[in-house]
């Protein structure tokens, strides 16, 4: 059943319902943006209407017939903008619902058209995870159209109406940091509000409708949504991404205002609206903040509104910094733009740090525990520089060995070299240095691994938990890292009741964290090889699928790295590969694939991989050329940086003779 099919069966349904049981069942439906849908024309339908209403709507409507896109099916119209019509429609190849926006023939004039070439190229060229996707440009019959993603949810006001503050502030940082993205690329939104946010069923945040956005410091006619225009915009000055942070500051103060409802939305004006230019803003250039309410975070919100909203040289200097702003106030951080009095700084000290301590403690403890942490962390500072000058020493001892007018007297091997550093461990060197000899263990054992060397990878891992448990890390963290890594050795290396030992271990001193978070996500892909080795297929899917899951959210929030995200892409992909669901594999190893090239280029070793793994996959299907062409792709991306020995060839020349 299409999303379309499903929409109007609910209706149907809850047609037939007495007005109490249509909201009931509406309530236990998955789809939020659906059952909010449905709403919607249950109150049209319920509305009285007059004859001559409904056959001018008629009339409209037959004037206004979709027009028709080749390789497209229009199922609807999802809303009118200044310069186009969008449909949801069924992209015939491949088969996949998109909204698809038209540029209306009225506007079919050289300005609309440069405007609407502008914005493809502006959203193919921005590529980030919290703005929709662009998937095909084109025209027909002199009607210019671009396809992209659906996004179905709701917009950001209505979603954020029965959330917490900290939700609220969480899903504008993201929004700020995709604005931050635009900007980078030299686009500057200029039509920022709510009704441009919308939050699907995964609760990351999307930014539609960059429609009227400009190229930074560029003169671009004045047009906007009057209420969330800076002066500088109102004006019709050239703009930069503070033009766009003004109108962020505005959604968050209407964010912050709304407590346990919706917020009340601002008078607008239709985005198309021309702004005079005598028309000034207030005295300072910013909407008047409301009266305080209670309660000390709000306060810090509102400061945090202030100065986004502040004059252009008082405001912050990129969606960026006011992203950060508002993370800092997430972790109970001092915000930067509060007044930063000795009671503030106190508090912010005593809620991250005392938080059960009632508020005279906290300021005592505060200050007392301020100097502690301060003698702590130089004590480990002192530590951690002795460890590395101990290391360096041992290192220092082993290359020279290597050489051959002062060592064993010949060439000596990456390999040899490593051997000889392992006996030296083994024979007792360091041993006063516990600490320092874990840190060479596990040196020592990615070494073996990255040379191919799987066995005695995990031998070095063993000796290093050993250490570890000899020690009692005082770090939970710090030893839980540690045998989620072993684990992976281990399992590379056959071994794999120890492996799951070390990662249930692992699991129990993590189990502090809250999802979504890396180590957790860490936990899942690691148990997740490890199971695949064991041939628990379906548990590893699971575990994957939970560890891509917790990253998809931090990836949005820019809070972990591209690797983490494709690298669990990937492991997932070859889970499902197994499985024989090649669909869905093919679908994980090509975002991966995405996300690598946009990231590193095109020519990057991790691109390598996923070609290599697309090359697997096709085999998989009986898909032989495919295969070869992919695994020729990968190849010449490794033979120059690997080499033709390196044991990533050799995998890969698995592939292409069994092809």
């Amino acid at each position: 059943m299409t999303p379309d099919e499903r929409l109007w069966a609910v209706f149907d349904e809850c047609l037939a319902l007495p007005g109490p049981a249509r909201e009931a069942r509406l309530a236990l439906e998955a789809d939020v943006a659906l059952a909010e849908e449905v709403r919607r024309l249950l109150r049209a339908d319920a509305s009285p209407a007059r004859l001559s209403d409904v056959a001018g709507a008629a009339l409209a409507a037959f004037a206004g017939a979709p027009p028709a896109i080749p390789g497209f099916t229009l199922l609807r119209e999802l809303g009118r903008g200044g310069f186009g019509t969008v449909y949801v429609a069924l992209q015939h190849a491949p088969s996949r619902t998109v909204a698809l926006k038209v540029l209306r023939r009225s506007d079919d004039d050289a300005p609309a058209r440069d405007r609407f070439r502008f914005e493809c190229d502006a959203l193919a060229l921005l590529a980030h995870p919290n703005v929709p996707r662009v998937f095909a440009v084109g025209e027909a019959d002199g009607q210019r159209w671009l396809a992209m993603e659906l996004v179905r949810g709701q917009r950001l006001d209505t979603w954020a109406a029965p959330r917490s503050l900290a939700e609220r502030a969480a899903a504008l940082e993201v929004v700020a940091r995709a604005v931050h993205a635009a900007h980078l690329r030299g686009l500057v939104h200029r039509d920022l509000k709510p009704e441009n946010v919308v939050v699907p069923a995964d609760g990351a945040p999307r930014v539609l409708d960059f429609g009227i956005a400009s190229v930074v410091n560029a003169s671009a006619p004045v047009a906007g949504t009057r209420a969330y225009m800076s002066p500088e915009q109102q004006r019709g000055d050239p703009l930069d991404g503070r033009a766009d942070v003004f109108a962020l500051g505005v959604m968050l103060g209407e964010l912050v205002e709304a407590p346990g409802g919706t917020p009340e939305p601002r008078a607008t004006a239709s985005r198309t609206t021309q702004a005079p230019r005598d028309s000034p803003p207030n005295a300072q250039g910013a909407p008047a903040v409301p009266p305080r309410g209670e309660g000390a975070t709000s306060a810090e919100l509102r400061s945090i509104v202030r100065k986004a909203t502040a004059a252009l040289e008082a405001r912050y200097e990129s969606a960026q910094a006011l992203a950060d702003e508002l993370r800092r106030w997430r972790e109970g951080a001092r915000v930067e733009a509060h007044p930063a009095t000795f009671g503030y700084r106190a508090r912010c000290v005593a809620r991250q740090h005392w938080l059960s301590l009632g508020v005279v403690a906290a300021l005592f403890a505060a200050a007392v525990g301020a100097a502690l942490v301060f003698r702590e962390q130089s004590q480990r500072a002192e530590r951690e520089r002795a460890r590395a000058d101990e290391t360096r020493a041992f290192l220092a001892a082993t290359l020279e060995q290597a050489n051959p007018l002062t060592g064993a007297g010949h060439r000596v091997t990456v390999v040899e070299a490593i051997a000889a550093a392992a006996r030296r461990l083994d024979d007792g060197a360091l041993a006063e240095r516990p600490e320092v000899a874990l840190a060479l263990r596990e040196t020592l054992a990615n070494t073996y691994l990255s040379l191919g060397r799987e066995i005695a990878a995990f031998h070095e891992a063993e000796r290093a938990v050993a250490l570890a448990d000899q020690l009692g890390l005082a770090e939970g963290e710090q030893h839980a890292r540690l045998l989620r890594e072993s684990a992976d050795l281990g399992a590379h290396a056959g071994a794999l009741s120890v492996a799951l030992g070390w990662l249930d271990r692992a699991e129990a001193l993590e189990a502090h964290h809250r999802r979504p978070h890396l180590h957790l996500a860490q936990q899942g892909h690691t148990r997740g090889e490890v199971l695949i080795d064991a041939g628990r297929l379906a548990e590893a899917l699971q575990a994957f699928e939970d560890a891509q899951r917790q990253l998809e959210v931090l990836f949005a929030q820019g809070a972990v790295d591209v690797e983490e995200l494709t690298s669990v892409l990937n492991q997932t992909g070859y889970a499902l590969g197994l499985a024989g669901r090649f669909d869905e594999a093919q679908a994980r190893y090509e975002r991966a694939l995405e996300l690598d090239t946009r990231a590193h280029g095109s020519e990057h070793l991790e691109v390598a991989t996923d070609l290599h793994n697309l090359a697997w996959l096709a085999l998989q299907r009986g898909d032989a050329e495919r295969s070869l062409e992919r695994a020729a792709q990968a190849r010449r991306l490794r033979l120059p940086k690997l080499g033709p020995r390196h044991h990533r060839l050799g995998l890969l020349r698995l592939v292409e003779g069994e092809a």
